[in-house]
């Protein structure tokens, strides 16, 4: 999401309405780039710049 800390970053995908993980491994959980997209378009337009 670019420009924010990774504190905030975590509050962010906590949240109930933000899009589920397709995947988790070990290294950390992995989401399909459409849906995050589409949820920043959608709650965080400011931001589509760092899309």
């Amino acid at each position: 999401m670019g420009g924010i800390s990774r504190q905030r970053t975590q509050t962010i995908v906590n949240r109930p309405d933000f899009p589920k993980p397709f995947d988790t491994l070990t290294v950390g959980r992995i989401w399909a780039r459409e849906e995050v997209v589409a949820w920043i378009k959608q709650n965080r337009p400011f931001q589509e710049e760092a899309l």
